[in-house]
């Protein structure tokens, strides 16, 4: 008898099905019907359906035609180390690593919370492995003014 995890590892995870059929358009939006993401990352490794949901929509809004950028910030700041993004594997999503790397195809932008980071032990040298770039309290407080809409996962 399969179990939950089998199920729904085969097929895309229903919340992701969802938000994308919410947000995606049928067309490719014209300039003035294009919307501002800003998608704010708390969870980390501990989390891994969690944490993958967040680049999974992050690439859902790039495909639709959106401006995403991606905030991470606490525990998220884990997935920019190479050890974790490789090994992480929500339920029923690809694989971490996979999606990540669709967004750096994506050229969406991945700003991590500097003290967060340096809290945690994530280097420059993980960000730069991962085309993502430091940044502080205060120009994630600006970028929200950016933002159309702001979602935290």
């Amino acid at each position: 008898m399969p179990t939950r995890r089998d199920v729904l590892s085969r097929g895309a995870h229903a919340c992701t099905a969802a938000f994308a059929a919410a947000v995606l358009p049928l067309h490719v939006p014209t300039p003035a019907d294009r919307q501002r993401f800003m998608l704010i990352g708390l969870t980390g490794p501990e989390n891994p359906t969690r944490a993958s949901l967040l680049v999974a929509w992050a690439n859902a809004l790039g495909e639709g035609g959106h401006d995403v950028r991606i905030e991470l910030a606490g525990e998220a700041t884990l997935l920019m180390r190479a050890q974790v993004a490789d090994s992480l594997l929500g339920v029923g999503v690809p694989a971490f690593r996979t999606m990540l790397a669709k967004v750096q195809e994506q050229g969406i932008p991945i700003y991590v919370c500097r003290p967060c980071a340096m809290a945690r032990g994530v280097s420059e040298t993980d960000l730069a492995g991962n085309k993502a770039v430091f940044t502080n309290a205060q120009a994630m407080a600006a970028a929200m003014a950016w933002a159309t809409k702001v979602l935290v996962v």
